[in-house]
């Protein structure tokens, strides 16, 4: 009995403190009120969506964790799956439209460079 009480509290707490499907906040600085998940984790640093602004931000591990020891970062909660994994649908969601977007305005066009291809010049030789 006693056991199983310690084996789900051991649970609980690696679950608590994995940086997976964890949401921290950031209390100091010029982030300060950004809710960031961890969308993408690297060797050197990481991207995190913030919420509910659904941004993408890059900040390196090292910084990071100078922030949760230095509590300028802290650990608020660890989100369900179903939670985390709609954060992931959204951040994809996100950078599918930005490079949408981005394509679309190499297709705009211009204004001419050249004075024959000028609205005006067409008017007069008209």
């Amino acid at each position: 009995m006693i056991l199983t009480v310690l084996k789900k509290t051991t649970t609980a707490l690696k679950r608590r403190f994995s940086p997976e499907r964890t949401l921290y906040v950031v209390i100091a600085g010029t982030y300060k009120g950004d809710w960031l998940v961890r969308v993408k984790p690297g060797p050197t640093e990481s991207v995190y969506m913030v919420l509910p602004d659904k941004e993408a931000r890059v900040i390196s591990n090292k910084d990071f964790e100078w922030g949760l020891a230095n509590k300028v970062i802290e650990v608020v909660d660890v989100l369900p799956k179903p939670v985390y994994n709609v954060c992931l649908a959204n951040f994809g969601q996100t950078k599918t439209n930005a490079q949408r977007s981005n394509t679309a305005s190499r297709r705009q066009q211009h204004s001419p460079q050249d004075s024959l291809d000028s609205q005006q010049y067409r008017e007069t030789t008209s």
